[in-house]
């Protein structure tokens, strides 16, 4: 008969044939196993409606705020517009701001075809524009600039570190209205021109381009301030040639040559700022002004444009010759001599004198 397998305490189990039997660990039934995925399975999804319920929250805000944003912009907009159309007493103080001391006038209050002017005080000039047209589609031409407002910008003189032979002093990155500079030559060179220069309200020096000069068959040209010369032989049919720096423009001759007589051809030239502003032109009794009027006749310019073209010349002829009280001959129906040759170029342009304009013959 087998012996019951149990324990004795104290003792081990008692000796005999094995009659213990490896009973296994207790395992979670199925539906415990298939409950925890589907647990896991509601986390996974409530976080990702929970990820795009909040993504969409501020996609919404985000609109909401630029909705906002040009609902405003387009409420100040009406509201500017009807304090400057009903209030032009207000509208200089909020509108067209200048820096600096600046003013403008607008004709026609805010109607197609309203001019307005703006205007600094000495030293300074109206930037980036002198005037501004209302188009008809409401917009201003030129445009204004966002991030580059109207303001009145200080008158700059061009560079005058440009002299060969000689210093200038003294020496200054940027010379303003009022700045004085003063020129001396090398040994062996003559000092011509003006020893002394102030720079204008104008953007321009007083005085003459102060030039070192050697003693040639042609005195020396000179660099004007703010410019570059090519050419430094001043024999005989030697040419030099001028070219302006940066921004600035040529005023004068581009190249003069040296003659027999020792004197340069053309006048003597000059560099400038486009400073924007109106330049009075005074002519004595015995003196001429050439005035010379260019109309692109291409093909690609309309007969219309033309034509207003046309019309603002012959209006310009009557202004004058009102203003300067002279009996000039009767204007042509066209308005215009117009002569163009093979090579493309005008032709003879009159010259306008004070007894009348001379046509030259062709």
């Amino acid at each position: 008969m087998q012996t019951p397998c149990r324990k004795t305490p104290g003792r081990e189990l008692n000796p005999g044939p094995s009659c213990c039997k490896a009973t296994a660990l207790p395992t979670a039934p199925l539906y415990y196993i298939i409950l925890y995925y589907i647990i896991l399975y509601y986390i996974i999804l409530y976080y990702i409606i929970l990820y795009y319920i909040i993504l969409y929250y501020i996609i919404f805000y985000y609109i909401l705020l630029y909705y906002i944003r040009l609902y405003y912009i387009i409420l100040y907009h009406i509201i500017l517009y009807y304090i400057i159309l009903y209030y032009p007493s207000i509208h200089p103080s909020i509108f067209f701001r200048l820096s600096e001391g600046g003013n403008f006038t607008l004709t026609k209050k805010l109607e197609k075809g309203s001019l307005l002017i703006y205007r600094c005080n000495d030293g300074y000039y109206p930037y980036p524009a002198l005037t501004r047209m209302c188009q008809p589609n409401g917009s201003w031409k030129p445009a204004p600039r966002r991030f580059s407002p109207q303001k009145c910008k200080l008158v700059e003189c061009p560079d005058p570190n440009v002299m060969e032979n000689g210093n200038v002093s003294p020496p200054e990155v940027q010379y303003f209205v009022g700045n004085e500079t003063s020129y001396e030559c090398y040994s062996g060179y003559t000092l011509r021109g003006s020893s002394k220069r102030i720079c204008l309200p104008n953007g321009k020096w007083s005085g003459s381009t102060p030039i070192c000069s050697p003693g040639s068959a042609c005195p020396d040209p000179g660099v004007p301030p703010g410019a570059s010369r090519a050419g430094n032989m001043f024999g005989i049919d030697d040419k030099v040639r001028y070219t302006c720096n940066g921004e600035l423009f040529l005023v004068g001759s581009k190249e003069r040559v040296c003659l027999e007589n020792g004197q340069w051809t053309g006048t003597e030239p000059a560099c400038y700022y486009d400073t924007q502003e109106g330049r009075l032109i005074r002519i004595s009794k015995s003196g001429t002004l050439n005035i010379y009027i260019g109309v692109d006749i291409s093909e690609s310019i309309e007969k219309e444009d033309f034509e207003k073209a046309r019309d603002a010349i012959i209006t310009l002829i009557k202004k004058v010759r009102t203003s300067l009280t002279l009996e000039l001959p009767k204007i042509p129906k066209m308005g215009i001599f117009v002569q163009v040759p093979e090579r493309g170029q005008f032709g003879p342009v009159p010259r306008a004198t004070r007894e009348g304009p001379v046509w030259p013959c062709p």
